[in-house]
């Protein structure tokens, strides 16, 4: 005999907890094998360092903006962990599957998240806070994010004038 009860809230969020789990696995796999291709193509598939682009621009001036909703596709960076993720925010690392699976069964059940830290230069955003959630909203197949946004106005360094860099990324 079958089992014809309805779905309890307890039965979806479990089942929201085993696709967070499948979703992990098969980002995990994306962003390993993307790492391995680009080490076969010589193709850069790291996320760029804020740090990195700060140090060869001197920053003229940093202003909040507050609260943005930004396209996913813009961000293409990281303050601190861009060992973490591919340029696709995919994982590449097992150490932090507990805490990327939360967020996504967190997302799955409809929870709204906080939202994201970023800071832009030109066109690019470099993610302060959350990096899982940028993760997991890409592995959903979103396409923008709510956000926190400071802007560094920059001047290129080399021609000693001031600008607001358009960086190409992505």
């Amino acid at each position: 005999a079958r089992d014809r009860r309805l779905p309890t809230a307890g039965d979806l969020v479990d089942g929201n907890r085993w696709r967070a789990q499948q979703l992990f696995s098969s980002q995990l796999r994306r962003g390993l094998m993307r790492r391995a291709w680009s080490v076969l193509t010589r193709r850069v598939s790291r996320l760029d360092s804020l740090a990195a682009m700060a140090g060869a621009r001197a920053i003229r001036q940093r202003h909040t903006i507050g609260l943005q909703t930004i396209p996913l596709a813009a961000i293409c960076g990281s303050e601190n962990r861009c060992r973490d993720f591919d340029r696709r925010f995919a994982p590449l690392t097992t150490l932090t599957r507990e805490r990327w699976q939360n967020i996504a069964a967190a997302r799955l059940n409809g929870q709204t998240l906080p939202a994201i830290d970023v800071v832009q230069i030109g066109e690019c955003y470099f993610v302060r806070d959350g990096h899982h959630r940028v993760s997991v909203a890409r592995a959903l197949g979103e396409e923008y994010i709510e956000a926190e946004v400071t802007v560094w106005e920059a001047c290129d360094r080399d021609r000693e004038r001031s600008t607001l860099l358009a960086v190409a990324c992505c």
